[in-house]
This record gives C-alpha cells, sequence and structure tokens, in this order.
C-alpha cells in the first residue's frame, strides 16, 4: 500500500495562485485554457515523463482511494468532474485539447478505485463511450499481477492457451454445443473454487433462471417464442405503436402472467444468500420479473436493464403508475388503454407501455452504465440462465472477456460463449446454482 501522507502535495499545488479555483473556473465555461492537469486529474505512475508529471502521479489504487476519501480532494475531483460532465456535448478533446487522453487516464483510474462512484461512471459513458484507458489499465494490471494487457474491441478474442486460472486452462474440458452435456460434479466443482478465489463477483441472470417460478422463458425448447415465433412482435415497439391487434394481445398476455402470481425458486435464494459473503457485485438481469427482488436481493445490486413489467409509463407524456392499476383497466374493458393524464386541462391520450425495453427500445442508460462498469472490473462474471444471443446485454460478455476476467456460465442449454467460458455447468438451474455459489442446497442460509 502507498504511502498515502503526501497527498499535501496535491492541497498545496491547487492552493498555489488559486489554481483549483481556475481550473474550476475553465471547466464550468467547458474550456481548459491554463496549465493544471496533473494536480487536478491526477493519474497513475507511468504515464508521463515530466517532473511535474512523477510528482503529481498516483501509485497505485490504494493511493487513488485515499485521494478520494480525502475530505478536500476527494470532493473537488467529484465536483470538477461532474462540471466536465454538463459539456459532453462538446466532445473531451473540444474541452481538454491534448489534454484530453489525461482526463481518460483520471477517470479510469479512479472508476477502477471506486466502482461505486457514479460519477467518474457517468464520464467514461458519455466520453468515452463506457471504455476505459488502455494504458491505465495495463500498468494497474501490471501492478496486480494479471498475466496479460487488457484487450477491447469486439474482433479481439483471447488467445485460449494464455489464459491459465490455477490449473485450469480456459478452452480444454469445455462442453460443445454439440448435444446436451451431462452435469458433472467436477464442474460445479470448478466453478465453486473460481466463486471462492474472487473477491468481487457479478452475476447476469436471463429467463432460465425464472422457468422453476412458471415463467416461460423465450428461446429454449419449451420458450414462447419457439413455440409460437409470431408471439415475438408483442415485444417488438414498432408492432406495439402501430398495431392495435399487438397491443391488446401484449396486454392481455400482462393479464395471464399476474394471474400466474409467480414466486421466487431455489436459484433466487441462493443469490440472496450469496450476497451475504460481501462478493457480489451486481445482479444484472435481463428478466422484467422481480423475482430477484420479491426474494430479498438489495435492490441497489439488482440491475433491471430490460426493464420492469411493474410499473407502466405513457409513450407520448411519461406519466408513470403502477402496472396493477392499468390491468385492472383492462380486466374491467379497456382493452386498448391510453393515458388519462391531464395536460393543459386536457386528456394525454397517450400510448401505455410497460416499463419493458421492447426490441426497437434503447436500455437505460444509467442502469446499463454501471452494469457495464462493474462487468469489466470484477474478477469474475457469472452467466446463468441467458441464452446470451441478445445485444448489447450479451456484449457485457465480450467487455468482460476482453479484460481477462473470469467466466462461468451455468445454463440449460449451450450459448454462444461456451467455448470461452471457464468453466460451464450445464444443468437445471435451481438445482446447482447453490453448489456453485457455496451455498448448502439443503440450508441456503448457510454458507460454505
Amino acid at each position: 500500500m502507498s504511502d498515502t501522507s503526501d497527498l499535501g502535495r496535491f492541497i498545496l499545488a491547487q492552493e498555489t495562485n488559486g489554481s483549483y479555483a481556475t481550473a474550476r473556473s475553465e471547466i464550468r465555461d467547458g474550456e481548459k485554457r491554463s496549465h493544471w492537469i496533473w494536480y487536478v486529474f491526477p493519474q497513475i505512475v507511468g504515464l508521463g515523463f515530466s517532473g511535474v508529471s512523477h510528482t503529481y502521479a498516483i501509485a497505485d489504487l490504494d493511493e487513488a482511494r485515499a485521494y478520494l476519501a480525502h475530505p478536500v480532494l476527494g470532493q473537488r475531483l467529484r465536483e470538477i468532474t461532474s462540471l466536465a460532465n454538463q459539456h459532453f456535448a462538446k466532445g473531451a478533446r473540444s474541452i481538454f485539447s491534448n489534454d484530453d487522453v489525461k482526463f481518460h487516464s483520471c477517470v479510469t483510474l479512479f472508476s477502477l478505485a471506486a466502482p461505486e462512484d457514479s460519477v467518474f461512471r457517468q464520464t467514461l459513458n458519455l466520453f468515452f463511450n463506457g471504455d476505459f484507458d488502455q494504458r491505465t489499465e495495463a500498468i494497474l494490471a501490471a501492478q496486480s499481477g494479471d498475466r496479460a494487457e487488457p484487450r477491447t474491441g469486439p474482433a479481439q478474442r483471447y488467445d485460449q492457451s494464455s489464459r491459465p486460472f490455477g490449473p485450469y486452462v480456459r478452452g480444454p474440458g469445455t462442453p460443445t454445443n454439440e448435444g446436451p452435456a451431462h452435469v458433472s460434479d467436477s464442474s460445479i466443482e470448478r466453478a465453486r473454487r473460481l466463486v471462492e478465489e474472487a473477491t468481487t463477483v457479478v452475476v447476469l441472470t436471463g429467463a432460465g433462471v425464472s422457468t422453476a417460478s412458471g415463467i416461460p422463458d423465450y428461446r429454449g425448447p419449451e420458450g414462447v417464442w419457439t413455440k409460437d415465433p409470431s408471439a415475438e412482435r408483442l415485444s417488438s415497439i414498432n408492432d406495439f405503436l402501430g398495431s392495435t391487434e399487438v397491443r391488446v394481445a401484449a396486454w392481455q398476455r400482462e393479464v395471464r402472467q399476474q394471474e400466474v402470481a409467480a414466486q421466487p425458486n431455489s436459484a433466487h435464494r441462493a443469490l440472496v444468500t450469496f450476497e451475504r459473503t460481501g462478493k457480489l457485485c451486481a445482479i444484472v438481469t435481463q428478466n422484467i420479473d422481480g423475482l430477484h427482488l420479491a426474494a430479498g436481493s438489495n435492490p441497489e445490486l439488482v440491475y433491471e436493464v430490460h426493464g420492469s413489467s411493474r410499473t407502466t409509463r405513457c409513450l407520448n407524456c411519461g406519466e408513470e403508475a403502477p402496472t396493477s392499476e392499468v390491468l385492472a383497466r383492462v380486466a374491467a374493458g379497456d382493452i386498448d388503454p391510453h393515458c388519462e393524464a391531464l395536460i393543459g386541462g386536457s386528456v394525454c391520450g397517450g400510448l401505455l407501455k410497460t416499463a419493458v425495453v421492447s426490441f426497437g427500445q434503447s436500455l437505460p442508460v444509467d442502469v446499463f452504465g454501471h452494469a457495464e462498469l462493474l462487468v469489466k472490473t470484477c474478477d469474475l462474471l457469472i452467466c446463468v440462465g441467458s441464452s446470451l444471443g441478445v445485444r448489447p446485454v450479451s456484449g457485457l460478455v465480450d467487455k468482460a472477456l476482453a479484460r481477462n476476467r473470469r467466466l462461468v456460465i451455468v445454463n440449460g442449454e449451450p450459448t454462444p460463449y461456451d467455448s470461452e467460458a471457464d468453466v460451464v455447468v450445464r444443468a437445471a438451474i435451481p438445482t446447482v446454482l447453490a453448489e456453485v455459489l457455496g451455498v448448502t442446497s439443503e440450508n441456503p442460509d448457510v454458507v460454505l
């Protein structure tokens, strides 16, 4: 751990000739004009060559965390970063000129030091397409003893033979996509060892987690769209907007799903118990059923990237209401409900739709952006019950792989990423997830 007692060097530099006040004023105006970048937006050691860059370099993640915890420096960094974010439409180059790369390096460092700090995550999303600065990542990877520099870009895949993990190597022993795989104790044990050795874990869940609760999946052998391909139209925003028939069918589907009154199953409960280990950073779920929350998962850890069926929103005015209220109208005969909110003394009349992301709609930026950052920075990504065939969510796996994160897939059917996973467990999810996570199946309140 670095010696953080000399953080006073930053205070001294920022106070000399009112340097921080000047920097704050310039960024508030949207244009950096003077020289203060190294001690206002500090970066990891090794990126600069001048004496100033060496003096104000951050030694490691420990010192970065100490910087953020400092009552003056942390507050100032968050403040001036937030001011920069207000000018995101201009782009980093317009604001910082040639120092845009230093700005990128700085927010990468502090995002990695404090993934829960939303201001730096927001900066990466606004200015840099959510991507980290590669040189900063490489230096931090070298400090932590990682095997290879991180690589990005959809065309860059793994050299499987160069990714050892303890006694394991990615590739050999991974089930192929030819026929059903037999779940073995060895695959469960290897997956559990990955969980045990990880410090931070993100779990990505798909429809397969909820099928045991009576909610059918979409693409599985018994999936809704497998049995009736035309049903996929109900999940298209263009079809929903353009067809009364589709809207009526969509609302009738919501009525039927409400009647099912699905309850969390052992997979949901296993994740609640695993949360108590302190390793779980996030549950990134494609599911819209709310069963993770119903099971007792911390709402702050659940990222519903495809939205939620619990809320209904007007597509015209944005007014929101509990879906249960709208379903009561549907049950009473209002089969294609429209918005009844008053706007300027007149009824809005806009189309109502559950707050579920349909094909053709964008994912919620803040939710997905935060989930992406956590996937990039975790030690281990576990994908459970997802076909991993829908983007952009499946792209999260690419983000993890591009940064050499460990990958475990627990699913009843093959996925496109099986050959790149460290371990694939092909089995009924409620049966094996507790074992994979190290939670006893006999008593889900006990962690092994």
